[in-house]
């Protein structure tokens, strides 16, 4: 008998133990300014639950599915990302990435690396992947890149464009009880605040429909991206380390977690 899925495992522990996983019917947005991570964030979750014999649909609207691959590979094998692309690694080293490209090979992962997507395209992907490959999670990299071609709609403005996505999005993850991981940017507010430049919910671009449409909301924060050597919390070192603000939960509490970053495979763990 199949094990049925009750919540999709994030496989950070700390962030587990607060929004209890990734829920059925949720709209999850990781938001972050430029440089932060997040593409870093969504690739080390999906290393994550694909090693947990999930299926996960992933459209990447800026990598390719080579440099998504070589990206997972570098995350396993321990060898940068620039090595793998050059082809530059000893033997031991070809060793290790043969045996990690046939794991890899293994899991339910599905790339859509189209450069533009519409919405209605969006939507006939995602049937597809749910019904015939039983993808549990999809993960949007990133929302703000979705088009809207449909003359049903009329558009006076980006803010409607993006309502119309974020409710659609949202209403796919319901339709289709599955989540949906979008990310998105955040605006170049956090730049001009003074302090640590901590990121906040109303930083979100576009924020009103994706914050009212989110069930949850993480924003990604690297204090060392700004130079600073210590958290805004305590005199402890935030080299190397990265916080997850959940900033908004609609079905349980908020919090702040931490977690490690390691800059030379640009990859998040516990």
């Amino acid at each position: 008998m199949k094990k049925k899925i009750l919540f999709i495992p994030s496989g950070f522990k700390k962030l587990d133990n607060i929004i209890l996983g990734f829920q059925k019917s949720d709209l999850i947005i990781i938001a972050s300014r430029p440089g932060m991570g997040k593409t870093s964030l969504a690739l080390s979750l999906i290393n994550n639950i694909i090693k947990k014999n999930i299926a996960v649909g992933l459209f990447s609207l800026e990598m390719s599915y080579i440099q998504i691959i070589t990206r997972l590979l570098s995350f396993n094998t321990n060898i940068t990302y620039e090595k793998l692309k050059n082809f530059n690694f000893n033997k031991k080293e070809f060793n290790i990435l043969k045996n990690n490209i046939k794991k890899i090979n293994k899991y339910n992962l599905f790339i859509d690396d189209s450069s533009t997507l519409s919405l209605l395209d969006f939507k006939k992907k995602c049937k597809k992947l749910i019904y015939k490959y039983n993808v549990k999670i999809i993960i949007i990299d990133y929302l703000q890149l979705i088009k809207v071609k449909n003359s049903n709609f009329k558009i006076n403005n980006r803010e409607q464009e993006i309502s119309i996505i974020s409710r659609n999005i949202k209403y796919i993850a319901r339709k289709f009880k599955i989540s949906i991981i979008a990310l998105s940017q955040l605006s170049r507010a956090v730049e001009y605040r003074g302090g640590y430049k901590k990121p906040l919910l109303s930083d979100l671009r576009e924020s009103g429909a994706i914050e009212q449409d989110s069930d949850i909301v993480l924003l990604l924060y690297r204090p060392e991206y700004y130079g600073f050597k210590y958290w805004y919390d305590n005199n402890k070192l935030c080299i190397d380390e990265a916080e997850i603000i959940i900033a908004k939960h609609r079905n349980g509490i908020l919090g702040n977690i931490k977690l490690k970053f390691i800059k030379r495979i640009a990859m998040f763990k516990n």
